[in-house]
C-alpha cells in the first residue's frame, strides 16, 4: 500500500513509488538532492510517465513527494526523509533485509 500526499494513486504514480524506494535501498545515506537526481538518471520512464517531462515541475513535485509515506512489504510507513534516515549505511540495510519477510 502507498499513501501518497500527492493523491495520486495511479498505477504509473504507484511505479515511481516503488522506485523511489528502491532508491534509498541502493544508495544509502542518499540526502533528498541525491534522491531526486537520481531517480531523474536512473527512472527516467517511471518519472516522466508519473509526472511529465518538464524539469522543473518534475523536480518540484519530486521534493514534495520526499514527504509521502510509503509502505514496505512488512507493512511498515515511513516517509521517504525517514527511509533515508534509516538506510543511512549499508549495515543498516543489511539488517533491515533481515527484518522483511521475503
Amino acid at each position: 500500500m502507498i499513501v501518497n500526499n500527492l493523491d495520486e494513486s495511479t498505477p504509473l504514480m504507484n511505479e515511481l513509488h516503488h522506485a523511489a524506494f528502491e532508491v534509498l535501498l541502493l544508495h544509502p545515506g542518499s540526502t533528498r538532492d541525491i534522491w531526486v537526481q537520481t531517480l531523474i538518471e536512473q527512472y527516467p520512464a517511471e518519472v516522466a510517465d508519473a509526472l511529465g517531462t518538464d524539469e522543473e515541475t518534475t523536480r518540484e513535485r519530486l521534493n514534495k513527494m520526499w514527504c509521502d509515506t510509503y509502505t514496505d512489504t512488512a507493512g511498515v510507513t515511513r516517509s521517504y526523509a525517514e527511509w533515508a534516515a534509516l538506510f543511512a549505511t549499508d549495515a543498516a540495510i543489511t539488517e533491515y533485509y533481515k527484518t522483511i519477510p521475503m
